[in-house]
């Protein structure tokens, strides 16, 4: 017989429960119990350009450097098309003409181009955006293709949900007790509904009790992520 068991991993937690559960979860201890993620709930809030990251921030002149105008991004999960929404914003309300900044994506190198208007320039010297963007830190002048590829997830490739009733989960020749991987594109205000085709069933450590349970949500690289809204999980413990 399954066990289910709710977990709410809070907001702005570091992408952290921890929980002390009560009544204490009873199993046989004659028997071997496996713990998987049945479903998961999770919004793409993870963000991507922030001022804790330092890469919210460039600058524009349209008058070929005479004068410059600050542009911020809010902290927030962007797309490129997003960043360029927010760039053409800030161009109407200073009176220039939308799309005299624009970043042209390369399919075939994962790259962008930089396309100026006549006149305008691009500070990328404020903040490390250039890195997210693939340039190297600098004025540009003219249109200029990125030197490197596109890294608009700021080097996350996978999430992983680690647990602590894991016995022995190892990765990378560690025991790091990862429960689940999976991935999210940057599209802002979207929900990842995770349901395994196959559960996979792990080991658990415990084969007597559960009264405290504790999971975080990393990068492949075991960096601390922090959605910024809450997420959901059902995991499901049952005898192997």
């Amino acid at each position: 017989m399954s066990i289910p068991i709710y977990v709410t991993i809070p907001a702005n937690s570091n992408s952290t429960a921890d929980l002390h559960i009560h009544p204490v979860i009873e199993l046989d201890s004659n028997k071997e119990y496996s713990i998987s993620l049945y479903k998961m709930y999770v919004w793409n809030s993870n963000y991507n350009i922030s001022s804790a990251l330092n890469n919210n921030t460039m600058k524009y002149s349209n008058n070929n450097g005479t004068t410059w105008f600050d542009i911020t991004f809010p902290d927030g999960v962007y797309s490129i098309t997003e960043l360029l929404n927010h760039i053409n914003d800030t161009l109407y309300t200073n009176g220039d003409i939308v799309n005299s900044i624009y970043f042209q994506p390369i399919a075939a190198t994962g790259k962008i181009k930089l396309v100026l208007s006549t006149n305008f320039q691009v500070d990328f010297t404020t903040s490390l955006i250039y890195n997210t963007l693939g340039f190297n830190s600098g004025i540009y002048t003219t249109d200029t293709t990125a030197p490197y590829q596109i890294d608009i997830l700021n080097g996350v490739r996978e999430y992983l949900l680690h647990c602590n009733l894991l016995h022995n989960t190892y990765r990378d020749n560690t025991i790091r007790n990862i429960l689940f991987s999976f991935t999210m594109q940057a599209e802002s205000n979207s929900l990842l509904t995770i349901t395994p085709n196959v559960l996979l069933e792990h080991p658990m450590s415990n084969k007597k009790h559960i009264q405290h349970m504790k999971l975080h949500i990393t990068d492949q690289n075991y960096n601390v992520v922090n959605f910024t809204q809450e997420c959901e999980l059902v995991l499901l413990i049952k005898p192997i």
